[in-house]
């Protein structure tokens, strides 16, 4: 004579043995329609929680619980229907000429693993603003579109600007960026350095480096989580990417024309900020509203995170 457990686990064995892994549960998943998706403020919410993973999988219970409970009435069912009704009475789960329906869920509820559709969510793209400083956050940023004042004096703090570090990054000297500064073409700029001129003559004002950047939710996390745990890190930005100059506070910017001659490496501890540009906003930090863009702007080209 066999109880419940026991018929529960043959039934499992009978007919789902393909859902049988290798931890020696059976897993059941929750498929996601193909119109759901993740909205940007939702996103944004995940990662400026302090536990980014434990949050997703908060939200994952409240979107998807119905489909859990769903899986499992349909096991019972299913169960209840291929079973022996004489097994049933052996187990002593009849009462009053009823099965005992509740019993029967929580055990299949012990039994089974329904597992919430975690991959998908991480897998989900969003458009990343990244904001460089390099100390020029301490002036507003104002000193990307002021290395050189209107006397073309050198500012005594130039080396903090963002595009200063950006022109060192790209094997260029304060020196080479004040002269294209100076006399470069901004006609028809050609090198990264005369982009860099394009970009500061169409400025405003208080105004940061800022790159575009498409990441999955699962990147942005790693990259926060690796921020936290390793401050020494950095990330790997290929040169093709959307950057320049973008103020979020007062919603204006340049032509975000900045061309890079090399991949750029960003160190953590530069990375004044990142966040999801979202795309239906007004806000004045979203590039998608103050631009007018769509998402073609942001592509794939995180290339590593060094941590």
């Amino acid at each position: 004579m066999k109880d419940i457990k026991e018929l529960v686990k043959d039934y499992l064995e009978e007919n789902h043995a393909r859902e049988k892994k290798e931890d020696g549960e059976y897993h059941f998943d929750i498929y996601v329609d193909y119109r759901d998706e993740i909205g940007d403020s939702t996103a944004q919410e995940i990662l400026e929680s302090d536990y980014p993973r434990d949050t997703l999988i908060e939200k994952l219970r409240d979107w998807y619980q119905e489909s859990e409970w769903d899986i499992i009435d349909n096991l019972v069912d299913d169960f209840k229907e291929k079973t022996d009704p004489k097994l049933f009475e052996d187990a002593n789960i009849i009462e009053d000429g009823n099965l005992d329906d509740e019993m029967i869920r929580e055990e299949f509820m012990d039994a089974v693993c329904v597992d919430y559709p975690e991959d998908w969510a991480l897998g989900q793209e969003f458009c990343f603003n990244i904001i460089v400083s390099n100390g020029d956050d301490n002036y507003d940023f104002w000193l990307n579109t002021h290395i050189i004042d209107e006397d073309e004096n050198v500012d005594k703090d130039a080396e903090k600007a963002g595009l200063v570090w950006l022109a060192k990054q790209q094997g260029h000297t304060l020196d080479e960026l004040v002269e294209i500064l100076k006399n470069g073409d901004i006609e028809e700029p050609k090198t990264f350095l005369e982009t860099v001129l394009q970009e500061v003559a169409n400025g405003y004002g208080c105004e940061a480096l800022t790159f575009c950047v498409k990441m999955t939710l699962g990147q942005a996390i790693a990259l926060k989580e690796k921020m936290e745990s390793n401050p020494n890190g950095s990330i790997v930005i290929d040169k093709r990417a959307e950057c320049g100059l973008f103020d979020p506070w007062g919603g204006s910017g340049s032509v975000l024309g900045v061309a890079c001659e090399k991949d750029i490496e960003i160190p953590f501890t530069n990375i004044w900020k990142f966040y999801i540009d979202k795309r239906r906003s007004n806000r004045y930090d979203s590039i998608h509203s103050v631009y007018g863009t769509d998402s073609s702007l942001w592509k794939d080209y995180l290339k590593e995170i060094k941590a």
